[in-house]
């Protein structure tokens, strides 16, 4: 299976006209240069039969939901068609059939600068809340805010 490719990510920026950074991953324990990191999880609710992304700047918030199972390796690479190095809300690129819902922890919004893995470099990107959530919402996953 392929790996994920984040050219599409990139062209849709451009053509968006998004402003974002690229950033050079740091070393282990370094400090966040120009933003807050990411954390986000791919969860299947057995209860609606739905895949649901939680993203957040907080890893703990991930895991609150106990309806919430965790997605097998197996199950991301059918959604995204590709292997996945970093799960982050970009990867949602390649779910043409919309199946994941995104639930975002409303404290991303008054993060600032968010940055988010690219898949095949050892690099992030940064960009605002506000932009991330528009580039979602033109690939067709708007967003469910949820207040923590």
């Amino acid at each position: 299976m392929e790996m994920i490719n984040d050219r599409r990510v990139l062209a849709i920026f451009r053509k968006i006209k998004l402003e974002y950074a690229k950033q050079a991953e740091l070393v282990a324990g370094g400090a966040e240069v120009l933003g807050q990191t990411l954390y986000s999880e791919l969860f299947f609710k057995k209860a609606t039969q739905q895949y649901i992304l939680r993203t957040t700047v907080k890893k703990d918030w991930l895991y609150l939901d106990k309806e919430l199972i965790l997605a097998t390796a197996k199950q991301r690479a059918e959604i995204f068609n590709g292997r996945i190095k970093a799960l982050t809300p970009l990867v949602l690129v390649e779910d043409s059939q919309a199946a994941v819902k995104v639930i975002m922890d409303s404290r991303v919004l008054s993060s600032g600068l968010v940055v988010l893995k690219l898949q095949q470099a050892n690099e992030s990107v940064v960009l605002s809340p506000t932009n991330l959530m528009l580039f979602l919402k033109y690939i067709k996953h708007p967003v469910t805010l949820t207040e923590v």
